[in-house]
């Protein structure tokens, strides 16, 4: 098609070409080289119902938004610039000349049901040069044109071609049926729909196509078609391949004069594609309808009479109110006059302005609670170009709550520090910037504004500290290292020469990248300590102070203890020489006389014979009296110092110390298990040795009524262990050993005195009911 002008003329002559097309009976829209509509006639308003004045000047595919219910190229663009993509977007394309010729579409949004071609050509002036591109859409209403057609069959037969073309674009057969004599004719296309070839198509035929579950509603329709006169509907076929189409059917019924259906004449359409674009949209709508349901938002949609038309169920929830409550009302019918004042004002700057705005507000809850939005409105037109504002809301309430505990906890963080007298800083690695707040410049006599960096920071610390700080910070700053937290003391040398010392704590962030651990940032604080440090240091000169003086009068007490010991030594030597020297006398002295006395009374009871009458005791019992003195003598002489010990050894005197007690204490069973060397023990050692045995066996006959007792002596290392212990009553040691009776417990006492005076250990372990056990464990020589 040709424009008379070319160059500036051209846009001088797009009113009588807009003016020209503007009479054409079919829809026709035209464009220029960019894409923006120059031409939109009333058929097209008609059709569209969309404005003229609305569309032109408009680019980027928006002459596809009624159609399609997007922005996508057309056939026009095609004409302008081939694209094999695009043009696979048409069931089919033919080429006629410099004309591109559509197959038979359906635009699946926005339209009544509509079905069209569409014809389209470059646009070009009187010298030939292309300007821009035309295209024409035809309305197909192919079940008439089939009727038209069948009724001319015979006088139109030379267009029986372009028909079946046509079908074949349009996916659309005709058949007709003649309902007395049951021949039935199929054109090219329902052959193709059905998947038959060759076959004589007859009703059994294509009743045994339809699909068993829509038989039943298929016999129906055909049936109430003979009486009603038309014949609408959609069903399942099954073609011979087992393939399921989708078929729409529309035909209606010729009677005779009697009004009996005679003829029935249609069309079969192939809509699979269609019901698949149904059944998408069908799930996209509830993909919607879950995906705004569950969202956390609430959405609203109004339209230009200021009415509800949508709420999700967020909206319904949130205001307790169903749906159906609010679509079709006005805000001042659902909200506070207040409120829904402020909501008309707001959808009349979107309606207006065409953009989005954003705000936040505050509700009350129907419980009287305050929440608090952030609200979104925005224009949004349907594909027949409706507009409406929509809207969505997210509820900020936790937000806002947090943002003020943050505050809280801010100030709080803050009152903390200032209470603690601590400064923060934050160190940039990839800068090596280091932030310090207002305490902490203060803290290295920094000014206010001055930068920071590593390298400033390093030159403050003293030259002593620097090594040592660098480490800590190269081990925080590793990371490979799981511990990522790290604290130091160190001085600083502010500029005005004074020495300070700071407590410093750090702590570095990481993020992870693959494998790999970047340093993002190093926070801490700082906190002067250089009085603590002072305090410290006074702390540990008089420690020093204290130490020495400790050490000093330790040694004077252990000089004293030794002193003690070796006093407590010398006196045990002389009781036992004390005790050596009585029992010697003791049994030289008394004894002899004791044992002389008796043998000469028993000399002159033998020379005497019977005592003279009046004497009160016999001589024998005289003698009796002086056996029993002079075994006491003799018992008492082994008590004081057992000669057996000084001429025998230890082993010795333990066997006849144990013999001595069972003749006292028959009932009581003494097992003795001794192994040491009387080389291991000096002199000083076997008595004390010798002594507790013997004090531990005099109260097990005293006190504790038991019938066996288990002795043990052994060296163990560099000791030499005495192990006393018997089944009897046992005792509350604490108790005997605290009791403000003199004598209660003097025996426990002296065998304690008399094994640590040797630098030896002595323990009682002992309870009512479970016995007693004594250990005594003396150095051996060697030690």
């Amino acid at each position: 098609m040709h424009s008379p002008t070319k160059g500036p003329e051209a846009r001088e002559s797009q009113a009588p070409f807009a003016q020209m097309i503007d009479f054409f009976p079919d829809p026709c829209f035209a464009i220029d080289l960019q894409g923006r509509v120059i031409a939109w006639n009333r058929a097209m308003v008609d059709l569209s119902g969309i404005k003229s004045e609305d569309m032109l000047g408009k680019g980027d595919y928006a002459y596809a938004l009624p159609f399609y219910g997007l922005r996508r190229p057309l056939l026009i663009d095609l004409a302008l610039k081939w694209d094999d993509a695009i043009a696979k977007t048409y069931k089919s394309i033919q080429k006629q000349g410099e004309t591109l010729v559509s197959g038979v579409e359906e635009p699946p949004f926005g339209l009544n049901p509509f079905f069209f071609c569409s014809k389209a050509s470059k646009l070009c002036n009187a010298e030939g040069d292309c300007i821009g591109a035309i295209e024409v859409i035809r309305d197909m209403p192919e079940w008439k044109k089939s009727e038209d057609e069948l009724k001319q069959t015979e006088q139109l037969s030379e267009k029986a071609d372009s028909l079946a073309e046509a079908q074949k674009i349009a996916k659309v057969g005709s058949w007709q049926w003649d309902v007395l004599s049951g021949q039935v004719k199929w054109s090219e296309e329902v052959f193709r729909i059905f998947g038959l070839a060759g076959q004589q198509p007859s009703y059994e035929v294509t009743r045994s196509l339809v699909h068993p579950e829509d038989l039943l509603f298929w016999e129906r329709a055909v049936q109430d078609a003979l009486s009603e006169g038309t014949f609408q509907i959609d069903y399942r076929a099954v073609r011979p391949d087992g393939a399921v189409v989708w078929i729409h059917n529309e035909a209606y019924v010729i009677k005779d004069e009697s009004g009996q259906a005679i003829k029935m004449i249609g069309t079969a359409q192939d809509i699979t594609e269609r019901k698949a674009m149904e059944t998408a949209l069908r799930d996209s709508e509830e993909r919607f309808r879950l995906f705004m349901d569950n969202s956390s938002l609430i959405a609203w949609m109004k339209n230009e009479a200021g009415r509800y038309v949508y709420v999700n169920r967020g909206f319904e929830q949130h205001f307790r109110a169903q749906g159906d409550n609010w679509l079709g009302k006005a805000a001042f019918e659902r909200w506070p006059k207040r409120v829904a004042e402020q909501f008309e004002i707001e959808d009349k700057v979107v309606f207006e302005n065409g953009q989005p705005i954003k705000f936040s507000g505050e509700s009350i809850d129907p419980d009287g609670s305050r929440r608090h939005w952030l609200y979104s409105k925005f224009l949004f037109r349907d594909f027949a170009g409706n507009r409406f504002v929509a809207g969505m809301g997210l509820d900020i309430t936790e937000h806002k709550h947090a943002e003020e505990a943050l505050r809280e906890s801010e100030e709080q963080y803050r009152l903390a520090l200032e209470a603690a007298q601590l400064g923060t800083w934050n160190y940039k690695p990839r800068t090596q910037e280091i932030f310090l707040d207002e305490r902490s410049r203060k803290l290295f006599g920094m000014p206010p504004d001055e930068p920071f960096n590593r390298s400033k920071f390093m030159s403050l610390v003293h030259p002593e500290d620097r090594d040592r700080l660098n480490a800590t910070f190269a081990c925080m700053l590793d990371p490979a290292k799981e511990s990522v937290e790290a604290r130091a003391e160190y001085r600083i040398l502010r500029a005005d020469g004074e020495v300070r010392w700071i407590s410093a704590t750090g702590k570095a962030y990481f993020e992870t990248a693959g494998s790999q651990r970047k340093l993002v940032h190093v926070i801490g604080t700082n906190m002067d300590v250089t009085k603590r440090k002072q305090s410290e240091e006074t702390l540990l000169r008089l420690n020093d102070t204290l130490e020495q003086q400790v050490s000093e009068r330790t040694s004077e007490l252990e000089r004293r203890n030794k002193q003690i010991r070796e006093l407590g030594k010398k006196t045990i030597a002389a009781m036992e020489d004390d005790r050596k020297a009585f029992a010697k006398e003791l049994h030289d002295g008394i004894g002899g006389t004791l044992a002389a006395i008796k043998h000469q009374l028993e000399s002159r009871v033998e020379e005497m014979g019977a005592p003279p009458e009046g004497v009160a005791m016999t001589y024998e019992k005289i003698i009796e009296y002086l056996g029993i003195a002079l075994r006491e003598s003799k018992r008492l002489t082994k008590q004081l110092r057992p000669s057996v010990l000084d001429d025998f050894g230890l082993l010795a005197a333990v066997k006849e110390c144990i013999r001595n007690f069972e003749a006292f204490h028959p009932k009581t069973k003494v097992s003795l298990r001794i192994n040491i060397a009387e080389q291991d023990l000096s002199s000083d050692s076997r008595t004390v040795i010798y002594r507790v045995l013997q004090e531990a066996l005099n109260n097990v006959g005293k006190h504790s009524r038991a019938d066996e007792v288990y002795i043990q002596c052994r060296r163990f290392k560099n000791w030499v262990k005495l192990r006393i212990k018997d089944n009897g009553d046992g005792f509350d040691v604490d108790q005997v050993l605290a009791s403000a009776d003199a004598l209660s417990g003097y025996g426990l006492h002296s065998m304690r005195e008399r094994v640590e005076i040797c630098n030896g250990k002595f323990r009682i372990e002992s309870a009512l009911g479970k016995g007693t056990t004594i250990i005594a464990a003396i150095p051996s020589r060697s030690y």
